[in-house]
């Protein structure tokens, strides 16, 4: 299992992952180990709700210049993991996001991110996978996920 780099010191690159059959990258991340980081900015999820810890790091070049969408919906991600999904320019609080989602639903705890714009061919882009903390609501904010990425044309 890929644990991921801890968040920004070490960002695992996904750069060299094949795409699998149906044009998606998989890979197997954990953030069980993770440090209790708040990189992911507040911009991704409401403050007054809780924030965004146990975060790993990935790092990606894009491969076509597309929309990228990264994801934990998955049968390999438990139902119970609340994950939220960065899309960065960098690999620190004060980088652009390009894209970032905090549950696909108010059902589904698992994360879909797309980037809001057009991303460049050969751009290295870093995406964060955190967990939901919350002291008002209940959350798994650690476990293993699969995470996915998808580059989609313009």
């Amino acid at each position: 299992m890929n644990t991921g780099g801890t968040a920004c010191a070490s960002p695992m690159d996904l750069s060299a992952v094949p795409m699998g059959a149906d044009g998606a990258i998989h890979v197997m991340g954990d953030n069980t180990s993770a440090q209790m980081g708040t990189t992911i900015p507040t911009v991704c999820i409401d403050p007054m709700f809780g924030y965004a810890g146990y975060q790993v790091a990935y790092r990606y070049t894009m491969r076509a210049t597309g929309i990228l969408t990264a994801s934990t919906v998955s049968m390999n991600t438990a139902l119970t993991l609340d994950t939220v999904v960065q899309i960065a320019a960098g690999c620190d609080s004060a980088a652009a996001t390009l894209g970032c989602n905090d549950d696909v639903s108010s059902s589904v705890r698992q994360s879909t991110a797309a980037s809001w714009s057009v991303i460049d061919a050969g751009t290295a882009v870093f995406i964060l996978v955190g967990g939901f903390v919350s002291p008002m609501v209940p959350s798994t904010p650690q476990g293993p996920f699969e995470l996915i990425l998808r580059e989609g044309s313009t």
